[in-house]
C-alpha cells in the first residue's frame, strides 16, 4: 500500500442520542459523551447543568468542551471539533416496519418514503399527512425517487419490478421487467427491452450531467461507463466490498467510496496508480486513493457531497458530514436522533436534510 493510500483512524465523540429531549424535560439536564479512538477503550463522561453553566465531569485528561443550545451542542477536544444537530422535526406515523427509502421533491413540500412492509407514501413533508398511497409492490421497497418535475415517482422493489408512479392520480403508469438478480439493467425509457447489463451491484450513482454512471460490485471493484456509448471508462479495485459510491458535486474525476468495513475512500480517476494486474491478458490498474478514512460505524450505507461536505450514513445509526476532502479526522456535523438504528436513507433540500431509519421516523434537520 502507498503512502497515498494510507488508511486514517476516525477519532469520535459518542453522544447520547435523545440529549436534545434531556435539555427540553429535565429542570437540570444530565446525560453522557464519549471518545471513540483506535486501538483504545471507550472513555465515557456525564455534563451535569450546573449553576456554572453545563460542565463534564471528570474530563480534566482529554480537555473536553461543550456549547450547548437547544438544537446544537458542540463537543471540542485538542483533536476533536464535532457540532452535533438535534432534528427540527420528526415523522413517525406513516410506516409500520423499517423505512428503506425516501426522496424529497424539488419543490421540497413533499416526501416519498417506502417500508419493508411493501407500503409507500407521499407526504406532506410540512405536517406529516399522507396525500398518496402508491399500491402495487409486493413485499419490500428498496429505492423510491422523485423525477425532476416533482409529479411522478420512480421505484425498485423486492419483487424484481421498476415502477413509474404519477403522484397526481396515485397510479402506476409504466412497469419495467426483466430482473431475476442484482444486475444492473439499463431501458430505453419509452422501450421495455433490456439495453444494457452488469452483473452482481451492489450501488449504481450518475455524475451530475449524467455523462458517467459508477456501479459498485460485489467482486470488491467499481466499474464507471460512459451512459451515450455504453463503454467502461475505468475501474476500481477495492480492499473491502464496495456498498455506496458517490461523485463530487463539484469536480467529475473525484469519487468517493464506502465500503461494508465502515471505510470512506477518496479517489480522482484521472490519476492511474503505478500497480496493475493482468488477468485474461487485459490490465487492471490500481488507482491510489487520495485519502482513506476508517470509522468504527459500521458499513456505509450512503454517500452525499454537497458545498457543506460529505454526507455519510452508517449502519450504526451515525449521521455525519466530514471534509469532502476528508482532511479532519473526525465530522464536522452529526445529525443526532437514531438510536443505533441504521439510517437506510436520506436526501437534502436546500438548506434542510432529511433522513430515513429502521426506527420508522423520518427527521429534518436545519444544516448549518
Amino acid at each position: 500500500m502507498g503512502e497515498s493510500e494510507k488508511v486514517v483512524h476516525e477519532e469520535a465523540v459518542i453522544v447520547q442520542s435523545d440529549w436534545n429531549y434531556v435539555l427540553k424535560e429535565v429542570a437540570f439536564p444530565k446525560f453522557f459523551i464519549g471518545i471513540r479512538r483506535a486501538d483504545e477503550k471507550h472513555k465515557f463522561f456525564n455534563i451535569q447543568y450546573t449553576r456554572h453553566g453545563y460542565e463534564v465531569e471528570d474530563a480534566d485528561e482529554y480537555h473536553i468542551k461543550v456549547e450547548v443550545t437547544p438544537q446544537t451542542l458542540r463537543v471540542s477536544t485538542p483533536t476533536i471539533d464535532t457540532l452535533f444537530i438535534a432534528p427540527d422535526d420528526e415523522i413517525g406515523n406513516v410506516h409500520p416496519s423499517a423505512i428503506r427509502s425516501m426522496d424529497v421533491s424539488c419543490t421540497g413540500n413533499m416526501i416519498v418514503s417506502t417500508d419493508s412492509s411493501g407500503n409507500m407514501s407521499v407526504i406532506n413533508s410540512m405536517n406529516g399527512d399522507v396525500l398518496r398511497k402508491l399500491e402495487g409492490h409486493i413485499m419490500d421497497i428498496y429505492k423510491c425517487r422523485f423525477f425532476p418535475s416533482g409529479m411522478v415517482v420512480l421505484s425498485a422493489g423486492m419483487d424484481l419490478t421498476v415502477r413509474v408512479w404519477s403522484v397526481e392520480t396515485g397510479q402506476c403508469v409504466r412497469t419495467f421487467k426483466g430482473h431475476t438478480q442484482g444486475y444492473y439493467l439499463l431501458w430505453k425509457f419509452f422501450k421495455t427491452e433490456i439495453y444494457f447489463c452488469v452483473f452482481m451491484i451492489t450501488f449504481i450513482f450518475f455524475s451530475c450531467y449524467c455523462q458517467l454512471i459508477a456501479v459498485s460490485c460485489e467482486s470488491k471493484k467499481i466499474v464507471m461507463y460512459n451512459v451515450d456509448e455504453v463503454a467502461e471508462v475505468c475501474s476500481l479495485c477495492m480492499d473491502n466490498i464496495p456498498l455506496a459510491v458517490h461523485f463530487d458535486y463539484e469536480f467529475t474525476s473525484i469519487i468517493y467510496v464506502g465500503d461494508d468495513k465502515g471505510m470512506i475512500s477518496v479517489y480522482d480517476i484521472n490519476k492511474k496508480g503505478l500497480k496493475y494486474s493482468c488477468v485474461n491478458d487485459i490490465f487492471f490498474y490500481y488507482r491510489s486513493a487520495v485519502r482513506r478514512l476508517l470509522s468504527s460505524r459500521g458499513a456505509v450505507i450512503k454517500l452525499l457531497s454537497r458545498s457543506e461536505g460529505l454526507f455519510v450514513a452508517f449502519n450504526d445509526g451515525s449521521m455525519c458530514c466530514y471534509n469532502r476532502d476528508l482532511s479532519s479526522v473526525y465530522p464536522i456535523f452529526e445529525f443526532s436522533g437514531s438510536d443505533c438504528d441504521p439510517i437506510y436513507d436520506f436526501a437534502c433540500y436546500k438548506k434542510y436534510l432529511y433522513t430515513a431509519s429502521r426506527d420508522k421516523i423520518i427527521r429534518k434537520y436545519k444544516i448549518p
